[in-house]
């Protein structure tokens, strides 16, 4: 069914019954490790926000055209493009733990990561006037909101929950081979990439051994480069939601 978004006179008589759910702390950078999904920290070059809903993936599955209709909501702060955080993170063995530094640690760098680009403001996230922040933190109205397709397949899932607990997780998949196709058509037109210069068809074909009785073929993972196995395996769904 086609999404059907609130028009702007029948959201704002629905908002007093949004903000229960999308209210989140305004913290001093230095309290990192007390924030979660939605906080946003405070630093003199501007604030910086965790995520409330992080979206993983999958690549071409409709990731970028969700975050553009997500952004043009007034209560959503997107990001824009692909983070890549976590997929180029390798953690150690002691951040992996969680600990109080580390997680005060990574969530700085995360929430830093996300907006060095564009650091926002308290007009950008929402934030209560001074005059209702007596009886605690400054409350933030927008969810922030990012999505990196790599995160499926490429980071470790303790790493986010970590960064960012109590975030909602995202997934949209694919019929996989329909997703194949697609990913390797972007990368032949438009990325050019040495690997997908061929047919996917002749890319597919040269890895494929099939017995003398004529049997279903193999695909020999060994003939197929990097790249166009972490393709194919990332339509294995089930060896990655567990």
């Amino acid at each position: 069914k086609a999404a059907h978004w609130p028009r702007a006179n029948s959201l704002s008589r629905s908002r007093g019954a949004m903000n229960s759910k999308l209210t989140h702390r305004l913290l001093p950078l230095s309290e990192a490790g007390v924030a979660e999904a939605g906080d946003c920290l405070e630093a003199p070059r501007g604030l910086f926000c965790l995520p409330a809903v992080v979206n993983i993936g999958v690549q071409k599955a409709g990731t970028g055209e969700l975050q553009t209709w997500l952004g043009a909501h007034p209560l959503m702060l997107a990001h824009g493009g692909e983070v890549h955080f976590f997929d180029g993170l390798r953690p150690s063995a002691a951040m992996l733990r969680c600990g109080q530094r580390q997680r005060t640690n990574l969530r700085q760098r995360y929430a830093r990561h996300l907006w060095h680009r564009r650091p926002l403001s308290r007009d950008n996230v929402g934030a209560a006037a001074s005059s209702a922040m007596a009886a605690g933190a400054p409350l933030v109205r927008r969810l922030a909101y990012e999505k990196t397709p790599a995160y499926f397949d490429l980071s470790n899932p303790a790493l986010l929950a970590c960064a960012v607990p109590r975030a909602e997780l995202l997934v949209m998949l694919r019929a996989p081979a329909a997703r194949a196709i697609s990913a390797y058509q972007m990368c032949a037109g438009h990325i050019h990439g040495k690997w997908c210069q061929a047919s996917i068809d002749e890319a597919i074909g040269s890895a494929l051994t099939r017995s003398a009785s004529g049997s279903v073929p193999r695909l020999r993972r060994r003939h197929l480069s990097p790249q166009l196995k972490r393709l194919l395996t990332m339509g294995m769904y089930s060896a990655h939601l567990h």
